[in-house]
């Protein structure tokens, strides 16, 4: 069976991509709702939001870019050539990508010392650790095991973010970033066959009944 390589990316992004996207949005949410801190009060859940949003609107226009080529004579270089939206939907993913670093980065390092905080009021999270220790009305209806993030001997169900956690964010970007670069090195070779194949199309007259299969590779 013939697999291109617009295939294996629906494929990702449809079983791997996109359920690991929602489910973080879910459980996002969830956490908010069970300390009460409300939604899109912050910088963390606003980028979070934001993400979403410029995510769905990729894979539309991945979409869009596979089934519906404009203008029909190609791209700027020429005809077959890709067009002007396949740049700006690479462009896209880039931006997403580092987008969602800096929204990893922002929720272990940054958000999580504060989550417990009153949107609202703005208290302490000395004040909300303690809420969740002794329960709204102090009756203890919030017990757990763990021990504050103030220092205070007690009992939470909330802890430090575990420093493996971090490390593992970090060897996520080096990982992206390298692989991402050996891609980068590989790219003239695609070009050039491509740039072959479309010669070979040419000098056989079939270029402009063919050169839409060249763009949905």
């Amino acid at each position: 069976m013939f697999y291109s390589w617009f295939r294996t990316h629906a494929i990702l992004q449809s079983l791997v991509t996109g359920p690991i996207i929602f489910v973080g949005w879910y459980y996002g949410w969830a956490t908010s709702e069970e300390i009460g801190r409300g939604h899109f009060v912050d910088p963390h859940q606003r980028l979070g939001l934001t993400l979403l949003t410029l995510y769905i609107f990729q894979v539309l226009l991945g979409m869009f870019i596979h089934w519906v080529k404009i203008p029909k004579s190609g791209g700027p270089f020429g005809p077959g050539t890709r067009r002007l939206q396949n740049y700006f939907h690479v462009f896209l993913g880039l931006v997403i990508f580092v987008l969602a670093a800096a929204q990893v980065y922002y929720g272990l390092f940054i958000e999580w010392e504060y989550a417990f905080d009153d949107a609202a009021t703005g208290e302490t999270k000395e004040f909300a650790f303690q809420v969740l220790k002794k329960g709204p009305d102090g009756s203890g209806e919030n017990e757990g095991t763990g021990t504050g993030n103030d220092g205070n001997e007690g009992e939470s169900e909330f802890e430090d973010v575990p420093l493996a956690a971090k490390r593992a964010w970090l060897g996520i970007i080096v990982a992206f970033w390298a692989l991402y670069l050996i891609g980068m090195v590989l790219l003239p070779r695609q070009f050039r066959k491509e740039k072959e194949y479309r010669e070979r199309l040419k000098e056989a007259g079939h270029l402009e009944t063919t050169k839409e299969s060249i763009q949905g590779r």
